[in-house]
């Protein structure tokens, strides 16, 4: 089967091709979206736990000048899941596409 967009079908005829193509493919795009949620999660719990770690063993060494340690880190922390899911929808809307052109 040649790629919708270059068999120069009518409008109704790719429509219909596009609509069966993803019908059949229905159980893989079923499973990259699971298992794209499992890894996206996962990913925003390492880079979360893993800055608000190395935050907190930077600013417990400077620990004599700070008034507050776990507010600071609070901040960090939330900053950090912010610019995680910033960073890794970009990566499920790549990982989204991928599996429509390959399927």
């Amino acid at each position: 089967m040649c790629e919708l967009v270059s068999c120069s079908y009518s409008f109704c005829k790719a429509a219909r091709e596009a609509f069966f193509l993803i019908a059949r493919n229905i159980a893989r795009i079923a499973v990259l979206g699971v298992v794209g949620d499992f890894v996206l999660l996962l990913g925003k719990l390492v880079i979360t736990l893993g800055t608000g770690f190395f935050a907190y063993i930077v600013l417990s060494t400077m620990s004599d000048e700070l008034n507050g340690l776990i507010g600071l880190v609070v901040v960090i922390v939330l900053l950090a899941y912010f610019v995680a899911c910033m960073f890794l929808i970009l990566i499920d809307f790549i990982q989204f596409n991928q599996c429509i052109i390959r399927s």
